[in-house]
């Protein structure tokens, strides 16, 4: 899926460089690859996250399953969060949920480092666990540069909705 949307990326590129582009375009299209990037990233973390997910068994301690489960809620609701085609979309409140999600991804880790230290749980299923939380770390925190960018080019071009029909012809974008 990855490797798609990277070639898809560079067929998309190849057609941009062989049609006419507003100069607002021209100058805009970095930033937006640039946020591809960081979805690419996202997709990817995304896929091995979902890999390694059947693989984990969970530790029996109940603080450490409580956390776990907070962070899972608030990952995806950061997630949903960082779109910025949504109507009530806000960088700032996106920031704010995305440095929260980030202390209970340190809270989380320092559970599981304590309880694998104290032989509370396994020292495979700490590992595992950890490479989990960090990819969802990383994965969130992606999404929300994503989205920053996305959000900073939604602002300054209109683009034509999706569902507009241009009949063939190629409407000059405004700026």
């Amino acid at each position: 899926a990855v490797n798609n949307l990277e070639r898809a990326m560079g067929d998309f590129i190849a057609q941009l460089e062989k049609s006419s582009l507003t100069q607002d375009i021209v100058e805009r299209l970095p930033e937006a690859l640039h946020a591809l990037q960081h979805y690419t990233t996202v997709a990817s973390l995304a896929l091995n996250y979902a890999k390694q997910q059947s693989d984990i068994k969970m530790p029996k301690d109940a603080v450490i399953n409580a956390v776990l489960e907070k962070y899972k809620v608030d990952a995806v609701a950061l997630l949903h969060a960082a779109d910025p085609k949504l109507a009530d979309y806000s960088p700032d409140e996106t920031e704010k949920m995305s440095n929260e999600l980030h202390k209970t991804y340190r809270q989380l880790r320092d559970a599981l480092l304590e309880a694998g230290a104290k032989q509370k749980i396994l020292i495979q299923t700490m590992d595992t666990i950890l490479y989990q939380i960090n990819r969802v770390d990383r994965m969130t925190k992606q999404a929300f540069k994503g989205a920053k960018i996305l959000n900073r080019l939604l602002v300054h071009v209109d683009f034509p909705a999706a569902d507009e029909k241009t009949n063939g012809e190629h409407e000059k974008v405004a700026a």
